[in-house]
């Protein structure tokens, strides 16, 4: 904790120090307000450059000076929507790129193919009783955190479908993998939306061909939904909650359902449940 506090508190001196230099090279700089960018025009100036992948050292050899204040507005417009237009022309390249791997991985799904990787060289594999991943070296789901920790290994993990629960987002762009009660099995990231919601389908098809049921969840991930059963995934702090009566143990030992709702009203009565919980458990007792 101390750690993470010094860490902290070190890279917001870091920062302080950084917009104290650039306002103190500003000033130096001498130049009219109102002719000149201002800090925040060369801030987005340069994250257009980040995304674009583009040197911005090109600045200074197009307009001949040596420190991106000295950008007149008129220069800073013209250059902003030069990149600007480079970025959407970047995008619809990165779009038709999408769509063509999409339309080659169908191809190769009719084709019998298990197979399937990622961007960064990551597979995984679709098999009769499992999923295989392996994750290579290079890998952002070998991500650490700020103690030099990764969550994930090196290799080859193995998650039978027996107990497999499976977590999709949208928002982060990975498939996260659980077994029975714990997640943090697997991980593995993609780029390309579509042939990744397509591979997760496939691995549900294949749990059920598998003869046991289907993953029962409902998964939840900033904005993703995936409505398919009951179980509720939170993304904020990945509490997972199953069928509150599987939870409660009511019903167990042959009760009847009068004996069970009494049981339910009494979990509500003492706090062990909410109001939504209370209504869930009373919907599944009338409805067996």
């Amino acid at each position: 904790m101390w750690k993470s506090f010094k860490d902290g508190f070190t890279e917001e001196s870091k920062a302080e120090e950084g917009k104290k230099q650039e306002k103190e090279e500003l000033n130096s700089l001498d130049l009219p307000i109102s002719s000149y960018v201002d800090p925040e025009q060369v801030k987005i100036l340069r994250e257009l450059y980040e995304k674009t992948g583009m040197d911005i050292k090109e600045v200074f050899e197009n307009y001949k000076i040596d420190n991106l204040y000295k950008l007149t507005q008129k220069e800073y417009e013209k250059l902003k929507k030069r990149l600007e237009d480079i970025l959407k022309e970047q995008e619809k390249e990165q779009e038709a790129k999408d769509k063509a791997q999409f339309a080659e991985f169908l191809e190769n799904v009719e084709k019998g193919d298990n197979k399937f990787q990622n961007f960064w060289g990551d597979n995984l594999i679709i098999l009769d009783n499992r999923v295989e991943l392996i994750i290579k070296e290079g890998s952002p789901t070998l991500e650490k955190d700020e103690f030099g920790n990764s969550r994930y290994d090196i290799g080859k993990t193995r998650i039978h479908y027996e107990g497999l629960k499976l977590s999709f987002s949208k928002k982060h762009k990975w498939i996260e993998f659980g077994h029975h009660n714990s997640w943090g099995k697997g991980n593995i990231r993609f780029k390309n939306l579509a042939k990744w919601e397509r591979i997760e389908e496939m691995i549900y098809e294949a749990k059920k061909s598998y003869g046991k049921n289907p993953i029962q969840q409902t998964v939840i991930h900033g904005d993703y939904v995936d409505d398919r059963d009951t179980t509720y995934v939170d993304d904020r702090d990945t509490i997972v909650k199953d069928s509150v009566v599987n939870k409660s143990n009511i019903g167990a030992g042959g009760k009847s359902k009068a004996e069970e709702l009494r049981e339910a009203k009494a979990l509500l009565d003492e706090g062990v449940i909410d109001d939504d919980e209370f209504k869930q458990m009373k919907k599944e007792i009338l409805g067996k």
